[in-house]
């Protein structure tokens, strides 16, 4: 039996009890912040929408010229005067929002003059800035509920503001704000600033004409002040991080281009842009996350025009590279002669082929991210070997009688550019790996026998490079032969060849015998034992399938066989390769 209490414990159980639990610590990032986003997507209350339906306004006189004069001195008074008591200007803010919703209730917009609006506007945003300011002091209960009201009451006079001079006054009102902000240098509040100009920029509908506005005062803010043009350079790209761009002017996007070009590239600009590529590249990416694709194919073209026609160092190309890899990567494809439409395939297809290493990588990345639809990219980082008997986490396409259309029309040059990508840069292994995921995002995307025979007929050519080719070292021969037994694997892997996977194994055993450092993985550096063969030994590569094309025309059957010459003897393989479509050979 459990002893029973005294008096005096008794009453301090039932006192613990009684006792409230302490709260538990909340973190707040920035309460100013959250209590704002709270109050942006407060809705009315439902009593407020019940008496609605039994109420009714009456019938207001308007306010003539004189009234409205006499309303607006008073609005400069309550808002736009200096007032040391605190509690003053409380209460001056208060009766500056009512005086401001009689102005808008009781007048036109068209019968204001140019700084009756701008005092408008300057009232607005200063009543909403004090009661914005006051929700810094953390209050519960009936004061939190209060001070949300009022700031409640002070975004909806700062939207009947706007939406009362439209479209009369957008003009007036967009320099207006612009004014406000830089005179009473509010741009530092960067999150209440980039609120209101979102508001503006839903209620008005006029994206371009705003950013191009607020571009002007960064660029002419930077030659005086540094630190402001970032915070105007800030305030923007938070504006533009969820705006939807339907019709993206192209003179903003080349002049966006153009800010970012020459913070990369110094000029002798007017304008101290160099100081502001963070924030601008930043700018740039939320704007091209809002835009069409056809939008972004226009940023991809301007941009890679401009790395080719211009000589760029390669620290300012890897900027360039990072953000046209970036607008690919957004890049939603649906079919190849959409995505990767004539002039800008023809240009990265220029970049794969071409001699200078940073561009042909920078166009195999391009090339990827335009390919995979998928996102098969992940997995082909670097050669290996694919097993028939292993499922691995790739996506197979779906064939497609367009694409495959596509590729037979562009056959000769994706041949061209990425043979010419390993013979040109196979001495870098990053090149060797990205051009080897190019071939194999191919591979997956189109699935049809005709593709695998241009990839074949191209690895071929590979071959034919690393063995023929005499002023490459060793382990640059040694990468292009694990690329090219890789890619053949892959194709096997693809096209589920069973009989084909016999011949792929055996030369792979062959060389993993005799001579390991042919077969994947790509090693920096290859240690040679005494017996590992290092001369050119036929059983160890592959037979030059393309001078067999004449036998490929013969058989013309759902379940593929490719009579293949193997070695001097002309011994006859027989390879079986289940494809998904009849081989069209006649080109």
């Amino acid at each position: 039996m459990q002893p029973k209490l005294t008096q005096l414990q008794e009453l301090r159980r039932l006192s613990d009890q009684r006792r409230p639990r302490p709260l538990k610590p909340k973190v707040y990032v920035n309460v100013l912040e959250e209590e704002f986003r709270l109050l942006l997507k407060s809705k009315k209350k439902r009593y407020g929408k019940l008496m609605s339906l039994f109420t009714c306004k009456r019938r207001q006189r308007p306010m003539t010229r004189e009234e409205v004069h006499y309303k607006i001195q008073q609005l400069n008074r309550c808002c736009l005067s200096h007032i040391d008591d605190s509690y003053k200007i409380h209460i001056s803010r208060h009766k500056g929002i009512q005086t401001l919703n009689e102005i808008i209730d009781k007048s036109d917009s068209s019968d204001l003059s140019r700084t009756q609006i701008v005092a408008l506007v300057w009232s607005s945003i200063s009543c909403l800035h004090h009661f914005y300011i006051r929700l810094r002091i953390r209050d519960r209960g009936c004061m939190a509920w209060v001070k949300r009201n009022q700031a409640r009451k002070s975004i909806r006079s700062y939207d009947r503001v706007i939406q009362f001079c439209l479209p009369y006054a957008f003009d007036i009102v967009l320099n207006a704000i612009i004014t406000f902000f830089t005179e009473s240098n509010m741009w530092s509040t960067e999150y209440l600033c980039s609120q209101l100009l979102k508001r503006f920029l839903y209620i008005t509908k006029e994206g371009v004409v705003t950013v191009h506005s607020l571009l002007d005062i960064a660029e002419k803010t930077s030659t005086t002040n540094v630190m402001s043009a970032r915070q105007v350079i800030r305030v923007l790209y938070q504006v533009l991080k969820r705006y939807p761009w339907y019709d993206m002017d192209d003179s903003l996007m080349r002049r966006l281009l153009t800010m970012y070009h020459h913070s990369i590239v110094p000029t002798d600009s007017a304008f101290d842009y160099v100081q502001l590529r963070t924030g601008i590249e930043v700018m740039l990416r939320h704007v091209l996350m809002n835009i069409p694709n056809d939008g972004l194919l226009k940023v991809i073209k301007i941009m890679i025009k401009w790395i080719t026609v211009q000589e760029i160092p390669d620290d300012a190309l890897l900027y360039f590279s990072d953000l046209i890899e970036y607008t690919a990567k957004l890049h939603k494809i649906n079919l190849y002669r959409d995505s990767l439409e004539g002039e800008l395939f023809m240009m990265v297809l220029e970049l794969i082929g071409s001699k200078n290493r940073l561009y042909s990588l920078l166009g195999n990345r391009v090339l990827q991210h335009l390919m995979d639809r998928h996102r098969n990219v992940q997995h082909f980082s670097t050669p290996r070997i694919f097993f028939g008997n292993l499922s691995y986490d790739i996506a197979i396409g779906r064939y497609n009688s367009e694409d495959k259309a596509f590729v037979r029309l562009y056959r000769q040059l994706i041949h061209n550019s990425l043979l010419n990508s390993i013979k040109l840069h196979g001495s870098s292994r990053i090149n060797i790996e990205c051009t080897y995921a190019s071939i194999a995002i191919l591979i997956v995307e189109v699935p049809c026998s005709y593709i695998a025979t241009v990839i074949v007929c191209l690895t071929m050519g590979i071959q034919e490079t690393a063995i023929t080719t005499t002023d490459i070292g060793l382990a640059v021969s040694h990468h292009m032969h694990a690329t090219v037994i890789a890619l053949i694997s892959l194709v096997c892997w693809v096209h589920d060849a069973h009989i084909f996977y016999d011949y792929v194994i055996a030369i792979m055993t062959i060389r993993a015998k005799n001579a390991p450092h042919l077969n994947p993985p790509l090693r920096t550096s290859y240690p040679y034992a005494q017996d590992h063969v290092l001369w050119n030994k036929p059983e160890m590569f592959f037979v030059d399938w393309e001078t067999s094309a004449k036998e490929w025309r013969l058989v013309k059957v759902p379940s593929l066989a490719i009579y293949l010459f193997v070695n001097n003897f002309f011994k006859v393989c027989l390879i079986d390769v289940t494809l998904n479509e009849l081989y069209l050979s006649k080109q």
